[in-house]
């Protein structure tokens, strides 16, 4: 009896020491190598760089955080969380950011990861990924929003390479069956409670009514709407897309009670019939995912938990360390808004300590006639030839123009001026002067 009372005693603490170790034990050895810590030593001001640069995007442009949430959960989708939708298309291959399913993600999203990768360049080149960039810019539009802070660990690398071919299949589509959504997310070890808190995330955001217009126009030949839509929602939708064929960018409220608030309105929403996407309305239907429905229709708090247990969860799929991946040293794409506002800010010397980089030399060679631009950690490799040089691995073209002294990178809109000499290189931040 005594021994018997003494394991009882202990069998509470011991329970929770051997569920974390389990957990541990079933990370996947990627996703165990991630810490909150990650970054303390090499750039320990990044998260509050990132906080700061996130916050101005969302206040000048409100849709960014929504756009923000959905380009992380097709990042995650797709071969993991590894900013491989941060690749662009080249002359060889078509990235994931351009095949069909990723063609509308909006670019405030993708320049909410450029600004914040462009001013952590300033205080840590090459040090902070993509994939991280955007797994904390994501929960921090979130939490502006209203909705539930959660841990996010750090140490991800960027992806090594991103096709398009990888995406058909793998992402949850609107017209999906709640059978074809479990399937989905279970490839991710997601279970069905973390699909339906993952699907409250459709309480901000908006979609373009190609997305449900089979619901609302003509539904299954019968040519009325989707029977278990609100009449008058139905309605006020078909006349808000009449003309969504002329004109693809028509678009509705995800949750249209509260479209800018991330709270649990989306769950009351579809059990009134006022679900806007047909996955949304079919959550409300089958007998497994109705009474999580109701119960974060009920209770916020509840949604929070799960969402925020979810999103932990779905951060780490698939995330690459070591020799898997690699730290992006800039993008593949540049979004020359977000470069214009970082000169702006350098001119006004917000950044005066690192304002001017002084580059002793410049790495030279002649490329079939060309002159390749790379921005490397704060410089840039110039190979000079006559005519124009191109900067990889995108397709904008610069001019080069002759003049003495040093050589001065301008970036301007859609093209840089290269004045080219022979001693030294004036950058400014970011591959810019």
């Amino acid at each position: 009896m005594r021994n018997n009372l003494v394991v009882a005693t202990m069998t509470a603490p011991v329970a929770t020491v051997l569920a974390a170790a389990l957990l541990l034990f079933l990370a996947s050895p990627a996703s165990a190598k991630l810490s909150t810590a990650y970054y303390q030593k090499t750039c320990p001001n990044a998260e509050q760089i990132i906080s700061d640069v996130v916050t101005s995007k969302q206040i000048s442009t409100p849709t960014t955080a929504a756009g923000t949430l959905r380009l992380f959960f097709h990042d995650c989708f797709v071969g993991g969380c590894d900013a491989s939708m941060l690749i662009s298309t080249n002359a060889f291959n078509r990235a994931e950011r351009d095949a069909d399913d990723n063609i509308s993600l909006p670019g405030d999203a993708f320049d909410t990861v450029i600004r914040s990768k462009t001013a952590l360049e300033l205080q840590c080149p090459g040090v902070v990924s993509c994939a991280d960039i955007l797994a904390l810019a994501t929960r921090n539009l979130v939490l502006m929003l209203g909705g539930p802070f959660y841990t996010v660990r750090l140490g991800r690398k960027d992806a090594l390479a991103s096709f398009a071919a990888t995406v058909p299949g793998n992402l949850p589509r609107t017209n999906m069956t709640v059978d074809q959504l479990i399937e989905v997310f279970a490839e991710k070890k997601m279970t069905v409670q973390d699909m339906v808190a993952l699907s409250g995330a459709h309480t901000v955001g908006f979609s373009h009514c190609s997305e449900f217009a089979s619901r609302i126009f003509g539904y299954k030949g019968n040519g009325g709407h989707d029977p278990t839509m609100n009449t008058q929602y139905a309605e006020a939708l078909q006349k808000a897309c009449a003309n969504y064929l002329k004109d693809e960018t028509i678009a509705a409220f995800n949750d249209v009670m509260t479209p800018g608030k991330f709270d649990n309105m989306y769950y009351k929403n579809v059990l009134r019939g006022l679900g806007l996407l047909a996955s949304d309305s079919a959550l409300a239907v089958d007998k497994r995912t109705r009474p999580l429905v109701e119960r974060y229709a009920a209770n916020q708090t509840a949604f929070y938990i799960d969402f925020t247990h979810a999103m932990e969860k779905l951060s780490v799929v698939g995330v690459k360390t070591g020799r898997k991946g690699e730290i992006h040293d800039f993008f593949f794409s540049l979004e020359w808004d977000a470069l214009d506002d970082l000169l702006q800010q350098v001119e006004r010397r917000q950044y005066q300590r690192l304002s001017v980089w002084q580059v002793s030399a410049t790495q030279v060679g002649k490329v079939n006639g060309h002159v390749k631009v790379l921005p490397v950690i704060g410089h840039m490799k110039v190979l000079p030839a006559t005519g124009h040089v191109k900067v990889l691995p995108g397709t904008v073209h610069v001019r080069v123009l002759p003049t003495t002294g040093h050589e001065k990178v301008l970036l301007v809109t859609a093209h840089e001026k290269v004045l080219t000499a022979t001693s030294h290189v004036k950058v400014l931040p970011e591959g810019r002067a």
